[in-house]
């Protein structure tokens, strides 16, 4: 217990900075421009050659497809994104949760897979939805770009109009299956299932944390190293947390 008089540590409520619709955003093609604005964010992409489509399409959402070799932890992959601080007002030491919409469109090569990914080129926490081809099932997934993977043969509740929850904090991320859209967000950190987690990447002799979320990067990001990756980000929301004395 504190001493009397002693300040406690309190969460404040989750605050909205962004609800990104892709499904409602005009058709862009990401492959010869460079970004994109959606609810006066601009979103700026990485290694569109890896695709043979990448961007909207003006009814359904963000789709990437991806058939050129390209992993988030090499930094080769195709990513849509932009600087955390350009979301919203973000303090250090707060907590991140982004809900992410999403639909497999084809069975991918083994181990393709969505990400949302926060960090920077050389430092990043990336989790979401991943293919295995034996059993043949979208299972969840995370990687760090140090090489650290998670492979928990957690089968995912399903691959068609679902949502799936990430907390981000600096000790790293956790990821919530919490299943099939119903038209609306749902509340955040209020139901689903606990599926995966994985520490922030780190290094002998750290001293500081990185990412930090006032230098971090925040978007999504598929991953290939066979067959095709063909997924559909129908929508995006973003919302942090503070912890105040």
């Amino acid at each position: 217990m504190p001493a009397p008089g002693g300040a406690v540590a309190v969460q404040a409520e989750w605050r909205v900075l962004r609800e990104l619709d892709f499904s409602a955003a005009s058709a862009v093609d990401l492959k010869t421009s460079s970004s994109m604005s959606l609810d006066g964010l601009t979103l700026s992409r990485t290694n569109p050659n890896k695709c043979t489509t990448f961007g909207t399409d003006g009814s359904t959402g963000l789709r990437m497809v991806q058939t050129g070799t390209g992993t988030v932890n090499a930094n080769t992959s195709p990513r849509l994104g932009a600087a955390l601080t350009s979301w919203g007002t973000v303090a250090e030491g707060a907590e991140l949760l982004v809900q992410l919409r999403w639909s497999a469109i084809a069975t991918p090569g083994d181990f393709g897979r969505l990400v949302v990914s926060l960090g920077t080129s050389a430092n990043s926490m990336n989790a979401g939805p991943m293919y295995r081809s034996s059993p043949g099932q979208w299972e969840i997934g995370s990687v760090v770009s140090s090489g650290q993977y998670t492979d928990r043969s957690q089968a995912l509740s399903g691959s068609a109009d679902r949502v799936l929850e990430f907390i981000f904090t600096s000790a790293g991320v956790r990821s919530y299956d919490r299943g099939a859209w119903s038209g609306a967000w749902p509340s955040p950190a209020a139901g689903g299932t606990l599926l995966d987690a994985i520490g922030a990447p780190a290094s002998a002799g750290r001293s500081t944390i990185s990412p930090k979320l006032n230098n971090a990067f925040l978007g999504v990001a598929t991953y290939r190293t066979g067959g095709t990756t063909d997924i559909t980000v129908h929508g995006l929301r973003a919302l942090i947390r503070e912890t105040a004395p």
